[in-house]
């Protein structure tokens, strides 16, 4: 098991895809730091989990102090984290100009500011790891622009596939960074209904939506020393064909 032992961080781990990203870690040995927004969403993922001995806490991602207080606990508890997925992220469409500075804000600080500190306290414990990996969440939208009306949530993850590589330069020579970018995946965030599911679906060259276990392989993927060690500031892009 490529994970044994090594402590791993997964956000967002409260469903969706960071559920299937936990669950795929925990399957190689993985020592689990699990973190979400919902004590009802990390109970219920620890559940489904074999071994129930992981750490978890409700974190605030918008609160910095609360990113460093609980990864300085997880360092204490485990040891220095190895690897971290940032699966924490928000969706709520909304025209171009209806989206207020609320929701800007909301949108900005989950999914782009808070991952930024997720990474920063991470790769500082890596560094005293001697080396690790993390991984990021962007999207399609995040590179061709968001086909339903949601430029905010659009430059968030823009902002993460930047992010990502300049991460990717700085931790050089021993912590590799990279990307995920989803396609149309049937979670919980596509908050659509089953017929628009189904018309979404047409989409991806593959004829389907990609599952949050189909992107919780790519994390693995690329978090694995042993099968991604010369991969890093690249964004996998897992979305059946819908962007090629």
């Amino acid at each position: 098991m490529s994970f044994k032992g090594k402590v791993v961080v997964v956000t967002g781990a409260g469903g969706g895809m960071g559920r299937a990203v936990a669950l795929a870690f925990e399957k190689e040995g993985a020592k689990l730091a699990l973190t979400d927004a919902s004590a009802v969403g990390l109970e219920e993922t620890v559940s489904l989990l074999q071994d129930k001995d992981v750490i978890t806490g409700v974190v605030d991602i918008r609160n910095v102090a609360a990113i460093r207080e609980w990864m300085t606990k997880v360092k204490t508890v485990s040891g220095p984290v190895q690897a971290i997925a940032n699966c924490a992220g928000v969706w709520r469409d909304a025209p171009f100009q209806e989206v207020s500075e609320d929701l800007w804000d909301f949108t900005l600080d989950i999914n782009l500011k808070g991952n930024f500190f997720f990474c920063q306290a991470a790769m500082e414990q890596m560094i005293e790891a001697g080396g690790g990996s993390v991984v990021n969440i962007a999207s399609t939208a995040g590179e061709y622009g968001s086909i339903r009306a949601a430029a905010h949530y659009a430059a968030s993850k823009g902002g993460i596939i930047a992010l990502s590589k300049s991460l990717a330069r700085e931790g050089a020579p021993s912590i590799r960074v990279n990307v995920v970018s989803p396609g149309p995946t049937d979670t919980p965030m596509l908050a659509a209904t089953e017929d628009e599911k189904r018309e979404v679906a047409k989409r991806p060259m593959v004829g389907r939506l990609g599952t949050a276990e189909d992107m919780a392989a790519a994390v693995l993927y690329l978090s694995d020393p042993k099968k991604a060690g010369y991969i890093t500031g690249e964004v996998l892009r897992v979305n059946g064909g819908s962007l090629i």
